[in-house]
């Protein structure tokens, strides 16, 4: 038993069971034990997964064309990016240099926003050549800021807020909690902590079948809210596993999209390598498009990312495989290419969510293929 399962454990004792959000919440950001808290390589081939940023540039290339398209269209002098889980900075430092490069990186600014301290740290050397950079732990430590005008980008970020698992026995919800049973933590099932789960099935319109299980992440709330706060004029970008809600809670995900992540493999349970793997859970991206409509995001785009991909960087990717390169380094571009587009890779896998506050209704390069009625919302664009 390491140190966070001693913590958990204390707890269940003193308390009882406690919401498997609650859980996840310590098993991924205790300020000591947490996953995402202890260190900084927990991405890449020496961690427990890969992000689109490690496998090469081409993925921060495709999102800095469809950034600077947005750029224009604002037609501000200066342009702010906020990174949402920047890591240690890698995919920051890849857009950074493609502004660069362009010749606009000197009206640039560039947030990251990392919880994790090491990575923090990581962040702010690797990103030290460049000037306007701000390294944050928070969204909420922005809120000073009078406003930003650009674009709050992330990549996997929704996926890791922690969510409650809920069931559908009888008709009616239950909740699972995190029990203790002879040193072994274990779920258990009870009445819901809030009725905020069955309120976001309701506003959706949506039932589980008897005996599904789902996730509800009710962190979107109060992500959705510190977005809109900070951002005066712009766009949200966001890169994520997830569904619209309604393929999200079919009946033909009986056991909802909980995954954890250990070495590389799916790990067989969350009560596994406590604090030492990763959690996810997809995202419901028909409640954060209508969350976001709340704060005057309104949805622009959404598809899967090859299409989107494909879209907004044509060019880019025709350069890349007509480029004169030894077959080593033709191997990987074509590796990474795939990976970024193929169905069967991360094309269709991850999601692409567009939305604008106070820019019209722009013409996106990467919307040429735009399925925003699958999100189920009432949306006129």
């Amino acid at each position: 038993m390491n140190e966070l399962e001693t913590v958990i454990h204390q707890e269940i004792a003193r308390r009882g069971p406690i919401p498997f959000d609650k859980y996840m919440e310590w098993a991924l950001y205790h300020p000591l034990y947490g996953y995402y808290m202890r260190s900084s390589s927990r991405v890449g081939r020496e961690g427990d997964f890969l992000t689109s940023p490690r496998s090469g540039s081409l993925f921060a290339r495709l999102l800095a064309e469809q950034i600077a398209g947005m750029w224009d269209w604002m037609g501000n002098q200066r342009f702010t990016i906020v990174e949402l889980g920047s890591g240690a900075g890698l995919m920051a430092e890849q857009i950074l240099s493609e502004f660069q490069a362009r010749g606009r990186g000197a009206g640039l600014s560039y947030v990251c926003v990392e919880i994790s301290p090491p990575a923090r740290e990581q962040a702010r050397r690797k990103l030290s050549r460049f000037s306007h950079v701000q390294v944050a732990a928070s969204l909420d430590s922005l809120e000073h800021v009078s406003g930003v005008d650009g674009c709050v980008l992330s990549n996997e970020y929704f996926d890791a807020l922690p969510v409650k698992r809920i069931v559908s026995r009888g008709g009616g919800l239950k909740e699972y909690f995190v029990g203790s049973r002879n040193g072994v933590l274990v779920d258990e099932e009870g009445a819901l902590e809030t009725d905020h789960p069955r309120e976001r099935l309701d506003q959706l319109g949506l039932s589980l079948s008897d005996g599904q299980t789902a996730e509800i992440s009710l962190g979107l709330d109060s992500a959705v809210s510190s977005i809109g706060r900070i951002l005066r004029r712009g766009f949200v970008l966001t890169v994520d596993y997830g569904f619209p809600a309604r393929d999200l809670y079919s009946p033909g995900r009986p056991q909802g999209t909980l995954r954890c992540y250990h070495q590389h493999r799916i790990a067989e349970s969350p009560y596994l390598h406590v604090g030492e793997q990763d959690m996810t859970a997809h995202v419901d991206f028909t409640t954060l498009a209508s969350l976001g409509m709340r704060e005057d995001l309104q949805p622009l785009v959404f598809t899967d990312q090859g299409s989107f991909l494909l879209s907004c960087g044509e060019k880019i990717l025709k350069e890349a495989v007509e480029q004169d390169v030894p077959p080593a380094r033709r191997l990987k571009i074509n590796g990474e290419i795939k990976g970024l587009l193929h169905p069967s890779a991360l094309g269709l896998r991850y999601q692409v969510l567009i939305q604008g506050k106070g820019v019209g209704l722009p013409d996106l390069s990467g919307g040429k293929i735009n399925r925003l009625s699958r999100l189920g919302l009432n949306i006129s664009v």
